[in-house]
Order: C-alpha cells, then structure tokens, then sequence
C-alpha cells in the first residue's frame, strides 16, 4: 500500500496484485506502507476504487509476505 499525502491518493496492492486506487476521504486515521488493510471495492468516475479502508494489522508487511494466495511466509 502507499499514500501520496500531497494528491491524497493511495494505492492498494490486492492479493493477486492488482492496483486499487483509494482517496483520503476513505479512512479517518493513519495507514502506512505495510499495514494490512480491510476495503470494500466501489466503481469511480475512472474505474474501480477502494472505500471504507479500515487498518487490520499494522506493519503487516515488514513482519510477512505472502508467497502465493494460499500460504503466507512468516
């Protein structure tokens, strides 16, 4: 996941490593590089988007990285 903080736009890397574009209004808290987010998928004026971004599990990424859809890798 990252966060452009000057456009307040967000990009969520899903599962099978598809780009999912989130805007700031989505979340009302901090979500950094790395953390495990929870979304709901909704269609934009330019595609799909990801809304009601919800932090699960901070520093997700620093900690595990999923080898493939079925297993992850601590």
């Amino acid at each position: 996941m990252s966060f452009n903080k000057l456009a307040e736009v967000g990009c969520i890397k899903d599962i099978n490593g598809e780009k999912i574009k989130f805007y700031r209004e989505s979340f009302n808290y901090n979500i950094a590089p790395g953390d495990l987010v929870a979304y709901e998928i909704a269609l934009g004026d330019r595609g799909l988007i990801a809304v009601n971004v919800s932090l699960v599990i901070s520093n997700f990424g620093k900690f595990y990285r999923f080898k493939s859809p079925e297993q992850i890798i601590a």
